[in-house]
């Protein structure tokens, strides 16, 4: 559909390929330890096997043919001789394909007109714009991933509705409500940022290692094409969620209550997403991510300000509550919620959860947090992968087990060739 209707070139690799599917392809590659053993028509493949001594044998599939040839792993039984072979179709294809002239003669009278070059390297600028672009299409493309978090951000949505729909009449009752339902929504907050990104980070980053390592980009604009991408939905996320949870729930509404309530939880919501992203960035598994997101989460919960009072807590272990982002969400929203207000409690209700702070202190210990684990994971991210390009390079010195065939296919006209 992608050749018909768009005109798109296709490029797949694909393994053993039976020869029904062989034979659907205009163009094919035959590549082995990184080296060329054929580039050309599909149909021209046997005949060019042949030329190099090689007879593919009658009624055989091709590409099992192909491969079988090109096959010089370490448990072939006949290692040596399937090397020699390896090695003979590549210097062949080089003797007789890589002369230059030759090779844009054949692509000008092909597709009538030269493929440009240029030596000029690309932008940052323009590294910057395609990765943006590239994760905007891929997330439009993945669109069962957004309906699936927008299902759940409903159904939290109404459990909360359902549960704090009536926070009473009585002062001290509707305290202790609007106490539990703002540290409620402040888990529901950290645990939604954090989540979506732990455990999607360690599958991107096998292919943002190989992509880096090819010099498409630098670490730097993958980091913050990522950002701008997922900014968006993240924020449309918090805004849903939270604005109609701030209207349908009794809370006070007067003044900037509302913009302070968004950018609380949306600092929260971004806070959750960098230490996802710290440890997506450390490990390379993800169910190692998702056994390390409880470790990491818990003791921001504990010392969170809502289970126990924090100037109660001991000198040695109070400073832990300042490691907490959800201890600041939930004391600025709890200001946020009281400040100027007579509750009619006979207590301060900010003093009595021991919290003496304001609200934008908070907002800004939440910006550092955000800022500091996002340095975090960009180091973690830099370290780990110079760590994979060393390895990779001491690799390369020994043979590969491996070889691999990419074929190509674009349009249903056998006459039209890529390079």
């Amino acid at each position: 559909r992608l050749c018909k209707v768009y005109g798109t070139t296709v490029i797949c690799t694909i393994h053993q390929p039976n020869a029904e599917t062989f034979h659907l392809f205009d163009r094919l590659m035959l590549m082995v330890q990184g080296q060329v053993a054929y580039q050309g028509d599909t149909k021209d493949a046997i005949s060019f096997f042949s030329k190099a001594g090689m007879e593919c044998p009658t009624y055989s599939n091709p590409a099992d043919f192909f491969l079988a040839t090109l096959d010089i792993t370490f448990h072939n039984k006949s290692h040596t001789t399937q090397k020699t072979k390896a090695e003979t179709i590549t210097q062949f294809y080089q003797t007789h394909h890589q002369d230059p002239q030759s090779r844009q003669d054949y692509i000008n009278a092909h597709n009538n007109h030269p493929i440009p070059t240029s030596n000029r390297a690309t932008t940052p600028t323009r590294r910057f714009w395609l990765l943006t672009k590239r994760g905007f299409i891929s997330t439009a493309r993945h669109k069962m991933s957004w309906i699936s978090i927008f299902v759940i951000r409903t159904t939290f949505l109404l459990l909360t509705l359902a549960l704090y729909s009536d926070l009473g009449d009585n002062a001290r009752l509707r305290y202790f409500n609007v106490v539990g339902l703002l540290f409620y929504l402040v888990i529901s907050e950290f645990f939604s940022g954090i989540t979506a990104v732990t455990a999607r980070l360690p599958v991107d980053k096998p292919v943002f290692v190989r992509e880096h390592d090819g010099d498409l980009y630098t670490i730097g604009e993958y980091f913050f094409a990522k950002f701008l991408v997922d900014l968006p939905f993240q924020l449309g996320g918090v805004v849903y969620f939270n604005v109609i949870c701030f209207y349908m729930l009794d809370l006070e509404h007067g003044g900037d209550r509302l913009i302070w309530w968004l950018f609380l939880f949306f600092l929260l919501n971004q806070t959750g997403i960098s230490l996802g992203m710290f440890i997506g960035s450390v490990v390379s598994r993800t169910e190692t991510a998702v056994a390390l997101m409880p470790i990491i989460v818990l003791p921001s919960m504990i010392f969170g300000g809502f289970y126990v009072n924090l100037q109660k807590l001991w000198v040695g272990i109070r400073w832990f509550s300042y490691t907490s982002p959800m201890r600041f969400a939930f004391e600025g929203l709890l200001i946020n919620q009281y400040k100027g207000v007579d509750a009619g409690l006979g207590f301060d209700p900010i003093e009595n959860m021991g919290f003496d702070s304001t609200r934008w202190a908070a907002a800004f210990i939440l910006i550092g947090i955000v800022v500091g684990f996002r340095i975090i994971a960009f180091c973690a991210l830099v370290f780990n992968n110079s760590r994979v390009i060393s390895s990779s390079n001491s690799d390369k010195k020994v043979p590969q087990g491996r070889d691999y065939a990419l074929f190509s296919s674009h349009g249903t006209d056998k006459s039209e060739n890529i390079n």
